[in-house]
Order: structure tokens, then C-alpha cells, then sequence
């Protein structure tokens, strides 16, 4: 039995219960069977803890995987715009000299 399904049978029980004459609030339960509950509660508890702890432990495996892929996503793109920038100046000092150039030609062009 699991322990969602000995709460559950705990609520029943409550649900069941009669009322204290002149006090709503209160139930007359049969102790001994919640006695059992809350025993069986104990004896289920460990596996029950134990699969939240392997969740929690596969939840934080998961963000790490997931963080160490989203760093190496972000360092490449880094390096793809340094090499574009890097491109991009190259093609900008490229543009320069041959405009350069052309001018020097030019200039002798007009001084013969």
C-alpha cells in the first residue's frame, strides 16, 4: 500500500467518524485502526523518501548536464562572433588597402 493510498484511508476514516455531541470539529475514531495507518505510514515512508531523493538526484543531474551544454553552446557562439568580427576586419582592412591602392595608382595615374 502506498502512503497516498493510507492517507486516503485515513481521510475515509475521518470522514466516517461521528461528531462529538456539541463539538463538530472533534471525531470519536476507532484508534486502533489509525494506529495501523500510522504504522503502515512508517513502514512505507523509506521507499517512498527514497524515490523522491532518486527524483531529486536525477532533477539535479539533468540541470547540471543541461548547464554544462548551455555553457559549451555559449562558448562557441562566442568564438563563431569572434571569428566573424575577426573576418569582418580583416574584409574592412582589405577594403582600406585596395582603396589605398587605388588612390596610389591613381595619384601616378594623374601625375605622368
Amino acid at each position: 500500500m502506498s502512503i497516498d493510498e493510507i492517507l486516503e484511508e485515513m481521510d475515509e476514516l475521518l470522514d466516517k467518524s461521528s461528531s462529538v455531541p456539541f463539538a463538530a470539529h472533534k471525531k470519536v475514531i476507532d484508534g486502533e485502526r489509525m494506529r495501523e495507518l500510522i504504522n503502515d505510514v512508517r513502514l512505507n515512508m523509506p521507499h517512498e523518501l527514497k524515490e523522491a531523493k532518486k527524483i531529486e538526484f536525477d532533477c539535479q543531474r539533468i540541470l547540471n548536464e543541461a548547464k554544462l551544454n548551455a555553457e559549451g553552446i555559449i562558448r562557441k557562439a562566442e568564438e563563431r562572433a569572434a571569428q566573424i568580427v575577426s573576418r569582418e576586419a580583416i574584409v574592412t582592412e582589405a577594403k582600406k588597402k585596395a582603396v589605398d591602392m587605388l588612390s596610389e595608382r591613381l595619384r601616378k595615374e594623374l601625375l605622368r
